[in-house]
């Protein structure tokens, strides 16, 4: 037998060898889907986290808006009702006014403790 001869061909073998090659293609094409299902949901899961991060800072903006209006009132109504300059009556310390001042700016911003 010469090394050109090209070996007998059985069936068997020639059948599992295609179905190897069969099973090989099958796989190529699972991981390919899978591939791009996982990249499908990575997009999604992106746009999903960019639409709750916008939604978020709405959110915080609307926070700091309304902060800002309920201070801007505690404001107007402490200057309304802060004493007109002039003596400071006996016994009354202007430390202690700022205190009570700041205390009552936090319970119209938070609400008063129990």
């Amino acid at each position: 037998m010469s090394r050109d001869a090209v070996a007998p061909s059985t069936p068997g073998i020639d059948d599992a060898m295609n179905r190897v090659l069969r099973e090989e293609q099958q796989a190529r094409v699972a991981v390919e889907t899978c591939r791009e299902r996982a990249k499908m949901l990575l997009e999604h899961a992106q746009n999903r986290a960019k639409l709750i991060e916008y939604r978020t800072d709405a959110r915080l903006l609307r926070v700091q808006w309304l902060a800002d209006r309920a201070l801007q009132r505690a404001l107007q109504r402490l200057t309304a009702s802060a004493p007109r300059p002039g003596p400071v009556p006996a016994g009354a310390r202007q430390g202690d006014q700022l205190a009570r001042a700041i205390e009552r700016m936090l319970d119209e911003m938070v609400g008063a403790e129990p």
